[in-house]
């Protein structure tokens, strides 16, 4: 081998083949384990906006609001009766409050507490500023979606196995660089 060419480079590669075989089957049985410890959960978003409200509150605030296990993150789970793999994250989108629920249970659980949360939300922020004309409006109720996909699954398996298979051709890259250079020295 004088010349590093492609020609060459799969020559290298099909003499270290047992390890190339060896390689790509770690890293498919990792991608096997690692898509099997993924836990299937659902989610659900609904998007709030507070209308009729003072210059001086701040989406911040009702994100707060809406993030607090003390003022609605109880009730809402006692209200949706959901079980203890549920839970739900606010967030803001400019003036858009985003509450989204994920349940490992099932959708219909995610949609409940999304639902729930939205409800008790809407009651703790006109009860905490009092204010006449203070509403809130649901803009979007999102339908259930699955966070672990067949396709995220494939690439979870795919990638470490691809990956298995790149070391092995850098290996083979390298032997072979290092092949040609010594020859060159000669």
């Amino acid at each position: 081998m004088e010349n590093f060419t492609i020609r060459n480079f799969f020559r290298q590669w099909k003499a270290i083949l047992p390890l190339a075989i060896i390689l790509t089957f770690v890293g498919l049985i990792a991608g096997v384990y690692y898509s099997n410890t993924q836990k299937q959960s659902y989610g659900v978003t609904n998007e709030v906006l507070v209308v009729n409200m003072l210059d001086t509150m701040q989406p911040d605030d009702f994100v707060a609001i809406a993030n607090s296990e003390k003022t609605v993150g109880k009730e809402a789970k006692k209200e949706a009766n959901v079980d203890s793999s549920c839970d739900y994250k606010a967030s803001k989108s400019g003036n858009v409050i985003k509450i989204t629920a994920t349940c490992e249970s099932n959708g219909e659980d995610s949609r409940k507490l999304a639902e729930s949360v939205t409800n008790v939300f809407s009651r703790a922020i006109i009860n905490i500023y009092e204010m006449d004309g203070l509403q809130t409006k649901v803009i979007s109720e999102g339908s259930s979606e699955e966070s672990v996909t067949t396709l995220k699954r494939i690439s979870y398996i795919a990638l470490p196995t691809f990956a298995g298979l790149a070391i092995s051709a850098f290996i083979a890259f390298v032997k072979l660089d290092r092949a040609t250079s010594e020859k060159r020295k000669k």
